[in-house]
């Protein structure tokens, strides 16, 4: 009985326990039925709220990208309508300017406010500008409009400008980048040459009653600069002839400064043609011209007309010498030679320094005032130079000639009677012939090619070494592994200096692409163009003298 009542009792158990789950399942659905019947209404009002907030941050999405494009046009028109009012070469009133500019993007009622500051040497404008854009979605939580407000302002600076142009005058600038001839022919490169500086030289003047003075100093160039004898008397230069206007600068340190000491004793480069085989020694074939209307430097000049003019006349032949010319040129601008202008305004022929001189140019490196450019335009690489050594460049020469002939007669003490030899008729005798006169070097020089000489008198006359070895003692060549390093040298000190460097290079080679690549500002500052794109080069370079800046 014991077991069954257990088991009973277990039964009723499990029986009592059933029910009561099923009890509480029942309870809990019913509970679920009343809560979904009475909370019906309490979801609704959570849903209303909940989309309330949803509709105003799609509204504020919507509504933001609308003002955005509304800010962009607005933003844009003030940037363009202050770019075109603050240039100074455009002649309509820059008020009227900009309004025009609201008008035409028909956004004349969001024109607020114009202001325009002209100085001597600026015009800066600055424009205001707004939008108040209605609010349709976001109204719902009480916002009624957008305020889009623009600010745009732009400054052209008519500083004064002192630029220095070195331009190549090489031989090679005669070639011509296709046919030379026929119907397909194509001008050489100088002929594109001339008219690209000419424009460059027009384009980076102000206009009449602008603010601001441009200054330009030219500087062509082939085997070496010729200075001019006006400028060169301004310095201490030695004295072995007056023939020609040269200097070699022979020491590194030259490059390495901007500025060229008015006394400190400069060296003259020889009046000499150094691998010419003619009988003379000709415009063309002299290391240094002596035609002053070709290659001498033109200084610090305001009036266009005098850059163009020596511009047109400019000739292609010789060596290329970049060093040289980067050297002058960085001179020009270099305050230092401010009493050599100051003294030159009062020479014949340069009345038109009057008024740089009375402005004190070349101005101060750090004059907030004044910025300095140094165009550095060539068609090839850095070549060879030449002149001559000592003892050769000065003094009296060994060398006789009757004047008014080509009949010359070279003394050699051969412990004889015989001791002077004849050219022409190459023979020996005992006098240098009736009439003849002892020559200096420097007459020697000027009156034939040195490969001449050494080929028909001296080798001839002194066996003891070949035309090459007499050459050589003779003349001294700087090829580009010297040049190269120097140009280097002398553009870092002008960048140092803070000149803006810019570089040409016209159908150039690798290593001429590399020299005036190391010599730029920047690579952005190195245009390598081929012929046919020199008048684009410098179009740029004077667009970016004369470049507006957004200032906002």
């Amino acid at each position: 009985m014991g077991t069954d009542f257990e088991d009973l009792t277990e039964g009723k158990s499990v029986f009592i326990s059933i029910k009561r789950s099923q009890q509480t399942s029942d309870d809990a659905c019913g509970l679920m039925t009343r809560f979904r019947s009475e909370s019906e209404g309490a979801v609704l009002v959570l849903v209303a709220m909940m989309i309330i907030p949803m509709l105003a941050f799609i509204g504020f999405a919507l509504e933001l990208a609308l003002t955005e494009n509304v800010r962009v046009k607005l933003q844009n028109t003030t940037d363009a309508a202050s770019l075109a009012s603050a240039d100074l070469e455009q002649v309509l009133d820059p008020e009227d300017l900009v309004e025009d500019f609201f008008e035409k993007a028909g956004l004349a009622a969001n024109l607020k406010n114009v202001s325009i500051v002209n100085t001597p040497t600026e015009r800066t404008v600055r424009i205001t500008a707004g939008e108040e854009v209605p609010a349709y979605l976001t109204q719902v939580v009480g916002w009624e409009s957008w305020d889009v407000p623009v600010v745009g302002a732009a400054t052209e600076s008519r500083q004064d400008l002192e630029i220095a142009v070195a331009l190549d005058n090489s031989g090679s600038m005669s070639w011509a980048p296709g046919a030379t001839s026929g119907p397909a022919a194509t001008p050489s490169r100088m002929d594109l040459l001339i008219p690209a500086a000419q424009a460059f030289v027009d384009a980076v003047q102000p206009r009449p009653g602008q603010p601001g003075n441009t200054t330009i100093s030219l500087v062509p160039f082939a085997t070496q600069v010729s200075v001019g004898e006006a400028l060169l008397n301004n310095f201490t230069v030695s004295s072995e002839h007056s023939t020609s206007n040269c200097v070699t600068f022979s020491n590194a340190s030259d490059y390495q400064t901007t500025a060229i000491p008015t006394d400190t004793t400069l060296s003259r480069t020889a009046h000499h043609d150094a691998r010419g085989l003619g009988s003379d020694v000709t415009q063309f074939g002299a290391v240094c011209p002596t035609d002053s209307t070709v290659r001498d430097i033109v200084p610090w000049a305001e009036d266009p007309e005098v850059l163009k003019a020596r511009i047109r006349a400019m000739q292609p032949y010789g060596f290329t010498s970049i060093e040289m010319a980067t050297k002058w040129g960085a001179a020009m601008l270099d305050p230092s030679l401010r009493p050599v202008l100051s003294s030159l305004s009062g020479t014949a022929g340069f009345e038109y320094l009057a008024a740089p001189a009375a402005r004190n140019v070349p101005d101060d490196f750090t004059s907030a005032d004044t910025v300095k450019y140094l165009i550095v335009m060539s068609d090839g690489e850095n070549t060879q130079s030449y002149d001559i050594k000592p003892p050769f460049r000065s003094g009296n020469s060994p060398v006789f000639n009757v004047p008014g002939t080509n009949r010359y007669a070279y003394f050699r003490n051969r412990r004889g009677p015989f001791d002077y030899y004849h050219v022409p008729g190459n023979f020996w005798s005992t006098s240098p012939g009736g009439g003849a006169v002892r020559l200096t070097w420097p007459e020697v020089w000027a009156a034939m090619p040195v490969r001449r000489f050494v080929i028909d008198i001296l080798a001839p006359a002194d066996t003891r070494r070949s035309a090459n070895n007499h050459y050589n003692r003779i003349v001294t060549s700087t090829l580009n592994t010297t040049k190269n390093p120097r140009t280097s040298a002398i553009c870092q000190a002008a960048k140092d200096s803070g000149i803006t460097v810019f570089t040409i290079g016209m159908d150039t080679y690798a290593q001429g692409d590399a020299t005036l690549l190391d010599c730029a500002s920047s690579p952005a500052f190195f245009y390598d163009v081929n012929s046919l794109d020199i008048a684009s080069a410098f179009e740029s370079i004077a667009r970016q003298i004369n470049r507006l800046r957004l200032t906002q």
